[in-house]
């Protein structure tokens, strides 16, 4: 490096093997000089030679010292510490984004890395075209397409390309789940979509389409954390799949028209054959009304609601309809199992049967729990039940459980009335030390009922 600044004040003489020589195979002794052999050269090549040193230097940003021999690799350190040559900002978003390199790409290769700022966050599925290469995917490190919000805005972030797509070479925001705590709402609508929805607005392009989609997102956004209340709004009247709820350790309110919830239904799925199922979660039903119209292969089993493994429903102002197209359910509308308990609250409750065999209105069983624990005025709790043909019992209570309905008034008003409107069948049935209690009320049904080891009936 002397020979390109003669005046640097380094003999010739000392510039041979100043620097450890590189391991070789059938080469003589490098020198570093040429004034040893005097070799004749051209000019103009030798000025060219200079003329690529010099950029190299300056594209490192180094300040060349003449006094040292190790200017040239110092900037080429220089220029992978900086990432000059990897670095492009992502404009466009929130899906398709386009980025300027600096020398431009010429071709998409495998192991091409890239280091990426995003200026606008991305709202789902991401394709980059760099250089107008043409728009690739850019992926997780599981293959999954981005979800919102894992490219973020004005954060550096690292993409590896391997056969034809951009993968991020680590967890981003969608794979890793952050604690929430407050309320998170989210809306679905019958028109609305789990692939492009997010969940943010009561609108077609914003809802979800299903609840269990709403409930799981939630799950996968965030870390399951007893401080998150979500509140599930379902945005129209319609026709919605079932829902399951499981193992959450906040609350849920689930919303349809306390006023008007006729219209709000949401049906038997074909998998639990339920239309919901709380599992070890806290779950507050308000203004929906369940349609019952699958039966199940074993036995005709279908049920409205399944509440079990310490799982807790409140159920206000609501509805519950029976359309088996002349089947019969041989299960239970309401059914409490394994510490699971369902507690029918407030307003207006009306369970139609339409004239269908039920196998049970009201159930519990091992250690379960099904009350109608009703509300003061204005809310008062009435639960009607309509055209029910009861195979087993109104109130089924199984196995150190229990089944009832209150009987504490308030100002002289009671907190619940029981309603019976053409109900066919046995009355109640408690057995294995278990418990049911009329509260006072009617108990629907023709038949008087029974009770057995250890089970006790208390009008």
């Amino acid at each position: 490096m002397t020979g390109m600044f003669p005046g640097s004040g380094v003999p010739p003489g000392d510039a041979k093997n100043s620097l450890v020589d590189p391991t070789t195979i059938n080469c003589d002794e490098l020198w570093y000089s040429t004034s040893r052999c005097q070799p004749r050269f051209d000019p103009a090549a030798a000025n060219a030679q200079l003329a690529e040193l010099i950029n190299l230097v300056n594209k490192g940003e180094v300040a060349y010292d003449c006094a040292k021999l190790d200017q040239v690799q110092l900037a080429v350190n220089y220029l992978g510490q900086r990432g000059i040559h990897q670095g492009v900002l992502m404009l466009g978003g929130p899906f398709n984004y386009t980025g300027i390199m600096d020398p431009p790409a010429t071709r998409y290769n495998d192991y091409m890395t890239i280091k990426a700022v995003a200026t606008l966050g991305n709202g789902g599925p991401v394709r980059l075209d760099l250089n107008g290469l043409g728009p690739v995917p850019v992926l997780r490190n599981d293959g999954q397409e981005m979800r919102e919000a894992d490219v973020p805005s004005g954060v550096p972030q690292l993409y590896v390309y391997y056969a034809g797509k951009f993968y991020a070479p680590y967890f981003v925001r969608s794979q890793s789940p952050i604690e929430y705590k407050g309320t998170l709402d989210y809306w679905v609508r019958t028109d609305g979509s789990d692939a492009t929805g997010d969940g943010s607005a009561n609108s077609p392009g914003k809802a979800f389409r299903t609840i269990n989609y709403a409930f799981t997102t939630a799950l996968n956004r965030y870390s399951r954390s007893p401080d998150m209340l979500l509140q599930i709004r379902l945005g129209i009247p319609g026709d919605y799949e079932a829902g399951q709820f499981s193992k959450f350790p906040g609350v849920v309110n689930l919303f349809g028209d306390p006023v008007a919830y006729a219209g709000y239904r949401i049906h038997t799925s074909l998998s639990s054959y339920c239309c919901l199922v709380v599992e070890t979660s806290t779950v507050n039903v308000h203004g929906v009304n369940m349609i019952i119209d699958r039966v199940g292969p074993n036995a005709g089993e279908s049920m409205g609601l399944f509440c079990w493994r310490n799982g807790y429903v409140a159920f206000h102002n609501s509805g519950v309809e029976i359309n088996i197209n002349g089947g019969a359910i041989q299960t239970a509308v309401f059914q409490a199992a394994g510490y699971g308990s369902i507690q029918i609250g407030q307003g207006s409750i009306l369970i139609d049967g339409k004239g269908h065999t039920i196998g049970m209105g009201m159930a519990a069983q091992g250690n379960g729990s099904c009350h109608c624990v009703g509300a003061p005025s204005p809310n008062q709790q009435i639960i009607t039940w309509k055209q029910c043909n009861f195979l087993t019992a109104a109130y089924w209570a199984y196995a150190l459980s229990g089944v009832g309905v209150t009987d504490n008034v308030v100002g002289g008003v009671p907190l619940s009335t029981v309603v019976d409107n053409g109900c066919v069948g046995m009355k109640y049935n408690s057995t294995v030390n278990s418990f049911v209690y009329g509260g006072g009320k009617v108990v629907p049904g023709t038949i008087a009922g029974t009770v057995a080891d250890g089970g006790v009936f208390k009008p």
